[in-house]
């Protein structure tokens, strides 16, 4: 089961509210590299993610193992909307670049959309 969708953050990680942004993009649940589209407007970009919430870890986890287990070449695609922060990771042997991660603290909305959406969202960012 998928629990936290990243790399491991350094140092502590913040609680305070007021350090929080609102966010509203699409999570892209590759099998292998799983990653946040923010929309435009939020200055960010293409990176990791973690939810933090055991309830949307859940939401995410189910069609995503699913996936896995029946249709293997499938990636399933879905909307977020919430508040968290950045935050850096950590290089893996997977992942052995530095980065960015959007730490997911509090999520109002969290559903599937088609993995098309997905796809033609990241080959904007790649430009």
């Amino acid at each position: 089961m998928v629990t936290n969708i990243s790399a491991s953050t350094t140092g502590q990680e913040p609680v305070d509210a007021k350090k929080l942004q609102s966010v509203r993009g699409l999570l892209n649940a590759h099998w292998e590299y799983p990653a946040f589209i923010p929309d435009r407007k939020s200055g960010l970009k293409y990176m990791d993610f973690q939810l933090k919430e055991e309830k949307w870890q859940q939401v995410y986890a189910k069609p995503v193992n699913d996936a896995h287990i029946h249709h293997p070449d499938e990636t399933k695609c879905f909307r977020i909307i919430g508040q968290g922060y950045l935050a850096p990771r950590q290089p893996t042997m997977m992942q052995n670049w530095e980065g960015s991660q959007f730490i997911f603290v509090k999520i109002t909305k969290l559903e599937l959309t088609s993995a098309a959406e997905c796809a033609s969202r990241m080959k904007i960012n790649e430009r």
